[in-house]
C-alpha cells in the first residue's frame, strides 16, 4: 500500500479483454497482456514462460 501511497505504482484496470489473446494463459497473464496492449506498453513483466513466448510474437521485449 505505501508504493501506491508513494504514487510510483498504479492500479489499473483492463476495460476489456478483446484482443485475440491465447484462452491457454492463465487469466492474470491475459489481463496484463491486453493492458499493455491497450495502454501501449511494450515492456511487459511474466512469470509465465507460455505468456512471455506469446508476447515474444505481438513484439514485447
Amino acid at each position: 500500500m505505501q508504493a501506491i501511497a508513494a504514487r510510483w505504482l498504479q492500479i489499473i484496470s483492463v476495460s476489456t479483454i478483446t484482443f485475440n489473446i491465447s484462452p491457454e494463459l492463465d487469466n492474470g497473464e491475459r489481463e496484463a497482456i491486453a493492458l499493455a496492449l491497450e495502454t501501449g506498453e511494450w515492456q511487459i513483466l511474466l512469470d509465465e514462460r507460455e505468456a512471455r513466448q506469446y508476447t515474444s510474437k505481438l513484439r514485447f521485449a
